[in-house]
C-alpha cells in the first residue's frame, strides 16, 4: 500500500512553499503594484555628524540596500510558448538548410584547372554549410535583450536569405 501513497503524493501540487523548487517565484499578484521603498528615517538623523549617528546610518544603509535588492528582484519575463515553438521551428529550418547545403554540394561536380580556384571553391563550400548555423547562433546572441519581434525578424530574414537554391532547384 505504500506504493499507492507514493503515487498520490507524486500527483499533488500543494507544496508551493517548498524552497527546493528551481523556479520558485515570489508570490505576487497583479493587485499588488510595485512600490518604491519608503524613505529612510535615519538619513536626516545621520546628518548631525556624531559618531553614534554615523554608525546607525551605516547599519540603516545596509538594511536599506538589502531591502532595495529584494525589491528590485524581478524575474525576466519568460518567453511565451508561441515564441519558443517558433524559435524551435526556425531552428529546425536552419538545420534543414545546413543538410540541404551539404547534400547539394556533394552532388556538385566542379572541374577547375588552377589550385587557387579549387581552394576558393572549398572555402565557399565550407561557408555555405556553416552559414545557416552561424546566422541562427548570431541572431540569437545579438538580439538578446531586445524585443521578440526583432529576433524573429532577423531569423526569418536569414531563413529567406540562406535558402539552398541548388538543393531546391535540384541542379
Amino acid at each position: 500500500m505504500a506504493r499507492d501513497d507514493d503515487e498520490d503524493e507524486a500527483l499533488r501540487w500543494d507544496e508551493g512553499d517548498d524552497h527546493t523548487h528551481a523556479l520558485a517565484r515570489p508570490a505576487r499578484t497583479p493587485a499588488q503594484p510595485r512600490t518604491p521603498p519608503p524613505p529612510r528615517a535615519d538619513a536626516d538623523a545621520g546628518a548631525g555628524g556624531d559618531a553614534g549617528g554615523d554608525a546607525g546610518a551605516g547599519a540603516g544603509e545596509r538594511a536599506d540596500a538589502d531591502a532595495d535588492a529584494e525589491a528590485e528582484v524581478d524575474f525576466a519575463p519568460v518567453a511565451s510558448s508561441i515564441l519558443l515553438v517558433t524559435l524551435g521551428i526556425l531552428g529546425g529550418v536552419y538545420l534543414l538548410y545546413t543538410i540541404g547545403w551539404i547534400v547539394s554540394l556533394q552532388r556538385l561536380v566542379y572541374a577547375s584547372g588552377s589550385p587557387l580556384d579549387d581552394a576558393a571553391f572549398a572555402v565557399e563550400q565550407y561557408l555555405a554549410v556553416v552559414a545557416p548555423a552561424l546566422w541562427f547562433g548570431l541572431a540569437l546572441a545579438l538580439t538578446r535583450g531586445r524585443a521578440a519581434y526583432q529576433r524573429l525578424l532577423w531569423l526569418v530574414g536569414g531563413a529567406l536569405l540562406l535558402i539552398p537554391w541548388s538543393f531546391v532547384v535540384g541542379s
